[in-house]
């Protein structure tokens, strides 16, 4: 096999491994810690095409109680208005709290959306270090 042409077998390869990881789902969103909070809130935003769900999944150092709230905001595509709305766009949001390690499944307004833009924010109950990441199936 030549060199071009393992080459060019190598990035069809990487490109299907890709396109199964999108589907198959995985981290779509990894939080960041806010400043002025003490290190005690940490924020995610992502957007998930065409998940079956979303979870919020926290690790924290030392292991307690996290606060989580999110919302999100899903469409099934269509169209839109001359004002750009677009009727099948739902929004849904809670709140839990989790032992961290651990993850939380978050609600989806419907299912099969096309899309949905996801925020998350969590709160530790006292001090220590958090990863917060959005996970997409």
């Amino acid at each position: 096999m030549s060199g071009k042409t393992f080459l060019t077998v190598s990035a069809a390869a990487l490109l299907l491994a890709g396109s199964a990881l999108a589907k198959s789902g995985g981290v779509i969103g990894t939080g960041v810690t806010l400043k002025g909070a003490g290190g005690k809130i940490a924020y995610a935003s992502a957007t998930a095409k065409a998940p079956n769900s979303v979870s919020a999944k926290i690790t924290a150092t030392p292991s307690q109680k996290v606060k989580i709230q999110w919302s999100m905001t899903c469409t099934k595509g269509g169209t839109t208005d001359a004002d750009a709305y677009n009727s099948s766009t739902t929004p849904k949001s809670g709140i839990s709290s989790i032992s961290a390690p651990g993850s939380l499944k978050l609600g989806l307004p419907f299912a099969k959306p096309s899309s949905c833009a996801i925020t998350v924010y969590s709160t530790l109950s006292k001090s220590g270090k958090q990863t917060l990441t959005v996970i997409q199936t």
